[in-house]
C-alpha cells in the first residue's frame, strides 16, 4: 500500500500490455494512496485493460487526476460484459473506482457524469 505516497511521476510508464489496474486479486493500483494530491496518467496506454475496479479506492486527499486519452472500451466492470463506457451513463455507476476519494473536483476527464460517490 502507498498510504504515504504524497507523488509520483509515472506518466510516460509502458502500460500497454497491461491487463489489470482494479482489484483483481488484490487492491487497485492506487488503492488507499490516502496522501496523494494530484495524479497525470495521460500518457498510459489502456486499451487492454479489462478490470478498474477500485482503482482510486480511499485517495482521500487527491483532488486532481488526469486520465485524458484513455481507452477504457475492453474494461468489464461487472464480470458480465457490461463495458466501461456503459459505466459512465448509469447514475452512480464510478462508486467503486473513485469510492473515499472525497477531495476530488477535478473530474474534467469523465464525460459528463455527476458525483455520485
Amino acid at each position: 500500500m502507498c498510504k504515504s505516497l504524497t507523488t509520483v511521476c509515472i506518466s510516460n510508464w509502458d502500460t500497454s500490455s497491461v491487463k489489470y489496474l482494479g482489484r483483481y486479486g488484490s487492491w487497485g493500483v492506487f488503492s488507499y494512496c490516502s496522501s496523494l494530491k494530484s495524479l497525470d496518467l495521460s500518457g498510459w496506454d489502456t486499451s487492454h485493460v479489462v478490470d478498474m475496479d477500485e482503482l482510486f479506492y480511499a485517495c482521500e486527499l487527491l483532488e486532481s487526476l488526469d486520465l485524458t486519452g484513455w481507452d477504457t472500451s475492453q474494461v468489464d466492470v461487472d464480470g458480465w460484459g457490461r463495458t466501461m463506457h456503459d459505466e459512465f451513463w448509469q447514475p452512480g455507476a464510478l462508486g467503486m473506482m473513485f469510492a473515499r476519494c472525497d477531495s476530488l473536483s477535478d473530474t474534467t476527464f469523465l464525460p459528463s457524469v455527476t458525483k455520485c460517490w
